[in-house]
């Protein structure tokens, strides 16, 4: 075996345990992000300016709490834990109840505002 041959047999072997201790990391569907960008982004992304964001004055660690409690209620109602373990068949119906759960946030949240106008 010559140095070239004995350096490819090093590399390959370094190569094989790099891959067997890096962890791979899972796909996750973004299933929710149709709603997400409906409710919390306008057309330029900015959160702050969203349906929400502008409901909840700008606030982004508002809005950010409401998605992040919107999500899991999501999950549960589709029998699951996180929305990675939904399955894409259910994606409309994941985002319908997304969509409906921030509706009632939204215009909750407009009603309240008018109260104490």
């Amino acid at each position: 075996m010559n140095e070239e041959e004995i350096k490819a047999m090093i590399e390959k072997a370094v190569e094989e345990a790099i891959k067997e201790k890096m962890p791979v990391k899972e796909f996750t569907p973004r299933l929710l992000e149709p709603t997400h960008t409906k409710w919390f982004r306008d057309e330029n992304g900015n959160a702050s300016r969203s349906k929400m964001g502008e409901a909840f004055d700008g606030d982004g660690v508002k809005t950010y709490q409401i998605w992040d409690k919107v999500r899991p209620i999501c999950t549960a109602i589709c029998g699951k834990a996180y929305v990675r373990q939904v399955s894409r068949e259910d994606a409309d119906y994941i985002n319908d109840v997304a969509d409906k759960i921030c509706q009632l946030i939204y215009d909750s949240r407009i009603e309240f505002k008018e109260m104490h106008k």
